[in-house]
């Protein structure tokens, strides 16, 4: 189990999308979209999309919160388990 998960993004040279997210153990969530672009590229270039940006909340619901608990605990058990070969 996790007390917390930040994950955060930066800007790229194209049409990376922006933001920052947090997920906390008892399943809420923050996210604050900066720059998020429109999926279809129009005569002007990539435009924003204005409606998927903005401060969000929430909480998740328990399958995907089981879901994610799940894949963190591969992944640490992957992570342990890894050897190097010289």
């Amino acid at each position: 189990m996790f007390d917390k998960i930040t994950y955060k993004t930066t800007s790229c040279f194209g049409t990376c999308p922006t933001y920052y997210l947090e997920i906390n153990s008892d399943k809420t969530f923050k996210l604050f979209a900066e720059q998020i672009y429109k999926d279809d590229f129009s005569i002007y270039g990539y435009e924003l999309d204005s409606s998927k940006m903005g401060y969000f909340k929430g909480k998740l619901d328990n399958v995907t919160f089981k879901n994610l608990n799940q894949k963190i605990q591969k992944h640490q058990t992957l992570s342990t388990n890894t050897t190097v070969m010289e």
